[in-house]
């Protein structure tokens, strides 16, 4: 099992969310990217930090994309040994040209279409994880 953020501002999607990570992830739910800024502060304070990060593309207070900049960017005080948390952009557009084009920087792993299967779910973050650590 692995720590999880889901980051939704509807609630009935986070609920979605951590059941279809229900026996793979333990979960946190921020309904923002103010809160989930604060949660994953705190993770790192507490030596307990999450390995996959999911986050909505439009959400209220700050987008999707800036609360992965912020992410990012508190990870990049952090000792080299520290493993980057894996961001899994979900987005409900129907075309993802646009949520894509909008992370030039490639600060996100994967990015997901909602509404998805749990299988499109693990297997993005299959993908996520292999790329991270092509050893296994």
């Amino acid at each position: 099992m692995f720590r999880a953020l889901v980051v939704e501002d509807n609630a009935v999607v986070q609920f979605l969310l951590t059941r279809q990570l229900s026996g793979i992830a333990e979960c946190d739910v921020a309904g923002d990217g103010f809160q989930a800024l604060a949660f994953f502060r705190c993770a790192l304070e507490d030596r307990k930090p999450y390995r996959a990060v999911l986050v909505d593309f439009q959400m209220p207070g700050i987008t999707g994309l800036e609360t992965v900049r912020r992410i990012r960017e508190v990870e990049t005080g952090l000792p080299p040994e520290h493993d980057p948390a894996w961001i899994v952009m979900l987005t409900s557009f129907d075309d993802m040209k646009p949520v894509v084009l909008n992370d030039p920087l490639g600060r996100v792993d994967a990015f997901l279409q909602k509404p998805h299967t749990v299988q499109e779910l693990v297997t993005a973050l299959g993908r996520v994880a292999v790329r991270a650590d092509p050893k296994g």
